[in-house]
């Protein structure tokens, strides 16, 4: 069981990663279609540096980067870009 354990903490922040690509994709491709844009991008930058600095808390560097990320698209994605059009 030890191994297991050792085994998904070594793959969760790739898993998490990739989902990460998934949605950020999904919502890419959303995004073209209706023409609004928002802040998921410079929140994931911005979370997986806020992830890397709280590194002690969480316990490693990989875990710490990719909730951080995770919690910068969510919270990115919430705020809607306004155009500037004049």
């Amino acid at each position: 069981m030890e191994g297991f354990t050792e085994f998904a903490r070594a793959a969760a922040p790739w898993v998490v990663m990739g989902a990460l690509l998934a949605i950020y994709f999904a919502f890419g491709s959303r995004r073209k279609e209706k023409g609004k844009q928002n802040y998921g991008l410079l929140g994931m930058c911005m979370g997986m540096c806020m992830g890397i600095a709280l590194k002690s808390i969480v316990g490693n560097v990989g875990t710490g980067m990719t909730l951080g990320m995770l919690a910068g698209l969510i919270l990115g994605s919430l705020i809607e870009k306004k155009d500037d059009e004049s």
